[in-house]
């Protein structure tokens, strides 16, 4: 039984990737959490049935207890052999819940203990009910060690995706005129959700630098968020920045995009950024060196690395990759090779699994390597 709440972006990217794989390999699959996580029978995670529980994206004291015991009440109907939970707030109504069966935690962010003593409190409780936690990357991992949870109970599963589907060369050139009509300059782009952490304030700030030094060049923005408003109001007053919203699709960005820019504050691991690396064609990658990206990111090798927070330093490296058409494809190349061999959904599926064989001795289930 797979536990969460309502997700988007990259959780729920996760969730559709994984379940699936698990599936595959002979695993009975279900989902407790809110109705509205799932879709409809077509969507990836429509195929599984669900439990509905419903978990808030914040603490309540009243609708987390109602939470825990709807989650009790599906973990005694599904009797699962283990409940894998996602993020905190999944792993904290599972502890309440008391539900009697071993705990898997996924953390996809970078977690610091919250402040005061009780909320403190409840986050190491929720923690301290996993029999292992799985962190998403190297950054995530030793964010828990260093909140206190002890490093042998801690392990990494980098995020895994499919290979997307290519998008056509008339699909390209047709999405790229839409955008930017007549221009054969650099498309840099972003795919973010506009929310602090993310940095597209920053990107912005970079763009004013960087964006008249570039002939032609344009900057594109998909996603949607909190401070969409403030964000369109800081670049109405720039040149060639274009916000598309959320695209439920974005192949055709990816490989239209000359550059690739993940501006983040904070990060755990970047669904983007695979999403980027598997495009076809790939963009080539500038990212901050927040969180997991490093890891993903190797400056001068995968893409270029940039310190976070800083737009003089983006700027330059914007303009670089703009002026420099070869360095993009060298590094674009390369990121791609990367993701290939590192980040794949059955990589991640395996991995998950020798995890569930090790609390449950004698499971079953075909392995997927090798795919």
């Amino acid at each position: 039984m797979h536990i969460s709440r309502p997700a988007v972006g990259g959780l729920r990217r996760h969730l559709e990737t994984l379940l699936p794989r698990l599936s595959q390999c002979g695993w009975r699959v279900c989902l407790a959490a809110p109705p509205g996580l799932v879709g409809d029978g077509e969507a990836p995670l429509g195929q599984f049935p669900v439990l509905p529980v419903e978990i808030q994206d914040r603490p309540s004291l009243a609708a987390d207890a109602r939470a825990a015991t709807h989650l009790r009440r599906a973990v005694k109907c599904a009797e699962p052999s283990l409940v894998h939970c996602h993020g905190i707030r999944a792993a904290w109504v599972a502890h309440l819940a008391r539900h009697g069966k071993p705990q898997v935690v996924t953390v996809h962010n970078l977690f610091t203990l919250p402040r005061g003593i009780v909320p403190a409190y409840l986050a190491r409780a929720a923690l301290r009910s996993a029999v292992v936690l799985v962190a998403v990357s190297e950054a995530v991992r030793s964010s828990l060690v260093t909140a206190g949870i002890p490093s042998e109970r801690v392990c990494v599963i980098p995020n895994g995706i499919e290979p997307p589907e290519p998008v056509s060369a008339a699909e390209l050139s047709a999405f790229r005129e839409r955008l930017v009509p007549g221009s054969a300059g650099p498309l840099v782009a972003c795919v973010a959700r506009l929310m602090p952490d993310k940095g597209v304030d920053i990107l912005l700030e970079a763009w004013s630098i960087a964006g008249p030094r570039i002939p032609g060049g344009a900057l594109v923005i998909a996603g949607d968020g909190p401070d969409r408003p403030a964000l369109e109001a800081v670049a109405s007053g720039l040149s060639r920045v274009l916000f598309l919203g959320f695209l439920p699709d974005v192949r055709a960005l990816y490989a239209a995009a000359d550059i690739l820019v993940i501006p983040s504050r904070r990060e755990g691991q970047s669904i983007v950024c695979l999403e980027a690396m598997m495009s076809e064609p790939p963009p080539a990658l500038l990212v901050t060196s927040a969180g997991g990206l490093p890891e993903m990111v190797h400056h001068g090798e995968t893409g270029l690395v940039v310190p976070p927070e800083d737009p003089a330093a983006l700027a330059e490296a914007i303009v670089l990759l703009a002026e420099d058409a070869r360095l993009r494809a060298r590094l674009a190349s390369a990121a791609a090779a990367t993701a290939r061999n590192r980040y794949t959904a059955a990589g991640m599926a395996d991995a998950t699994l020798e995890v569930y064989r090790r609390i449950i001795p004698g499971a079953g289930g075909r392995r997927m390597r090798g795919e």
